[in-house]
């Protein structure tokens, strides 16, 4: 079997997320993530793939976490798998890292390099995203609490 990390993309970019209700001001930003996901090493991937979004802020700042996942998603559509359709399993998430602890143990991010940009960039910059995109391992369904 396939070690989960293997086939999972993951980059870090400074870069308040734009909402979808930007419409066409969204062109440069989506652009932005395609030539980031380029540089992290994106491959079009096939299959039923997952997608992690956190947003980390500074500070409190307005922003809707559903409203800014879907020009993510479209801007990595043929960059780092074939169609957005193949997202089946979506979290995303936003934290002011003044107010809420941040940590991470050796193996929470799929690769050392992209950790060591979590690290370097959260708490410094005003914004920053992380992106995962990787490959269902379970298709099961789960109810209750996430944790």
């Amino acid at each position: 079997m396939t070690e989960p990390f293997s086939e999972t993309f993951a980059m870090v970019v400074a870069v308040k997320p734009k909402s979808h209700q930007s419409g066409r001001k969204n062109d440069r930003y989506k652009e932005q993530l395609r030539a980031a996901a380029r540089d992290h090493g994106a491959k079009v991937q096939s299959g039923a793939r997952y997608a992690r979004i956190i947003w980390f802020q500074l500070e409190q700042t307005p922003g809707d976490v559903d409203n800014m996942t879907k020009p993510i998603l479209d801007a990595l559509r043929a960059v780092v798998y074939q169609d957005d359709d193949q997202i089946v399993r979506r979290l995303a998430e936003k934290t002011v890292t003044s107010s809420r602890s941040f940590s991470m143990t050796p193996g929470d991010a799929p690769t050392e390099a992209t950790q060591a940009e979590l690290e370097s960039l959260v708490g410094t910059e005003r914004h920053v995203l992380y992106i995962e995109v990787g490959p269902v391992m379970d298709p099961r369904i789960s109810f209750g609490p996430v944790r």
